[in-house]
């Protein structure tokens, strides 16, 4: 059993008396913490129950149907666009809104990755969006 402490809310938070703790039992853990670092089994387990995707797979049928998340509505405009429409309402942890500029930053991070073992991923990514 592991103790993962919520040290990213405690430093967002002024006062360290609202900082609280969460224990989490678990056969492995994930050496990230981070959904953009790592797709291995391990961590999808905690990701999925900690972070909302844009789009999510119906998990109750066998073939993959894709279903809204935070993007509510997509479409492949060509080979290299894909348009989103967001979620209103969604809010970080720290109250601030989600925005397109938010999206935009986590595909790019992504992407644009330089750190194993996402360097090699934009290769594959982009064939496994769900088309609609």
């Amino acid at each position: 059993m592991k103790t993962l402490l919520m040290t990213t809310a405690a430093a967002l938070l002024a006062s360290s008396a609202l900082a609280q703790s969460i224990t989490v039992g678990a056969a492995n853990i994930s050496d990230y913490l981070d959904p953009g670092r790592d797709h291995s089994n391990v961590g999808s387990q905690f990701y999925y129950n900690s972070f909302d995707t844009l789009i999510d797979r119906d998990h109750s049928k066998l073939e993959p149907e894709w279903v809204p998340a935070l993007a509510t509505e997509w479409r492949l405009v060509d080979d290299t666009t894909m348009e989103l429409k967001l979620r209103e309402g969604v809010k970080f942890h720290n109250g601030e809104d989600m925005t397109a500029d938010d999206v935009v930053f986590s595909l790019n991070r992504m992407y644009q990755a330089t750190f194993a073992p996402m360097s090699c991923a934009p290769r594959t990514v982009w064939q496994t969006l769900p088309r609609r």
